[in-house]
């Protein structure tokens, strides 16, 4: 029988962060915030760091910072998740938005020792980095994101212990590209002439077929990865849905989720539809059923629209 991951054990440690409250958690998450995923014959375990191991042997080849969690105590104990994209793994390296004390700045590491091979400028203490992309021969960071924050609020006086969960989009939003090679700032959303309030939106990007995806309050871009350059602008209905919040690839198009509503725009980015939905809290598959709960706040999953995408 062929081995695999599963059957061989890894032994290490680091530091790992459990969750104030498991409430919208997606449900493969469990109680703490750790990630494993492989690639190019490596193991990357993501926790408050980063560890890499041989896939074949188990051996430790490197470990690193990383840090996407901000913890404050007090007598309301705070957490702020996803301050930080995943760390990408190339195969010319892996990147990582490196959020820990003293750091703070995306980096490029060697597969094999960790070593690392450039760092760019320093990022604020505001930044949020929610995507990363390898496209164009650059290094594409989306600059703002989506934040979970949890809330620990102890019962006093006879009042129970309080628990609260808030998904909020921190940050100011742009694209910024890094050469791949060098890590030398190739091209930047703020520097151009975005009109319809870009650094505002609050929306997911899509990289693939020789572009960069991405949304403002009103249109979907369409950007040369290379250059940045943009090679179309086109107007996603906004009246109809909302500002957009997610956008992703789906059969032979593009969906756009937005606040109250969906569109679909073809590989040309010419819109199918749009239409709105009273709200979209949430969007999910299930079997062949696409859902979109209607309700009336992100907890709420007592209305909801059978859709169909297609």
């Amino acid at each position: 029988a062929t081995e695999t991951m599963m059957d061989k054990l890894f032994d290490f440690t680091g530091k790992v962060v459990r969750h104030l409250n498991n409430d919208m958690l997606p449900a493969e998450e469990g109680d703490v915030i750790l990630g494993v995923s492989t690639g190019f014959g490596h193991v990357f375990v993501i926790y408050e760091g980063i560890t890499c191991l041989d896939l074949a042997s188990g051996k430790i080849l490197w470990s690193t910072t990383f840090d996407n969690v901000e913890t404050s105590g007090g007598l309301k104990a705070t957490q702020e998740i996803g301050r930080s994209a995943a760390p990408l793994i190339a195969a010319d390296g892996v990147y990582i938005c490196d959020f820990s004390k003293g750091e703070r700045a995306i980096k490029k590491l060697d597969l094999n020792t960790g070593a690392v091979i450039w760092q760019a400028d320093k990022l604020s203490k505001d930044d949020v980095v929610s995507e990363l992309f390898v496209d164009g021969g650059n290094l594409i960071a989306h600059f703002g994101g989506l934040i979970r924050k949890e809330q620990y609020i102890p019962g006093m006086n006879g009042n129970p212990d309080v628990y609260k969960v808030d998904y909020v989009f921190e940050g100011s939003t742009s694209i910024r590209a890094y050469g791949a090679v060098d890590g030398k700032p190739s091209w930047n959303t703020e520097k151009m002439d975005l009109s319809d309030g870009f650094k505002k939106s609050e929306c997911t990007m899509v990289s693939g077929n020789g572009q960069i995806l991405a949304c403002g309050e009103k249109n979907l871009y369409a950007f040369d990865p290379a250059t940045g350059k943009v090679l179309q602008r086109v107007d996603y209905n906004s009246k109809s849905i909302g500002k957009a919040h997610l956008l992703y690839a789906l059969g032979d198009g593009f969906m756009i989720e937005g606040e109250k509503g969906m569109a679909r725009m073809d590989t040309s980015l010419k819109q199918v539809y749009a239409i709105n939905t009273g709200k979209c809290i949430l969007t999910e598959m299930r079997g062949d059923a696409f859902i979109v709960w209607t309700g009336k706040k992100s907890d709420d999953r007592n209305e909801f629209i059978r859709f169909d995408p297609a």
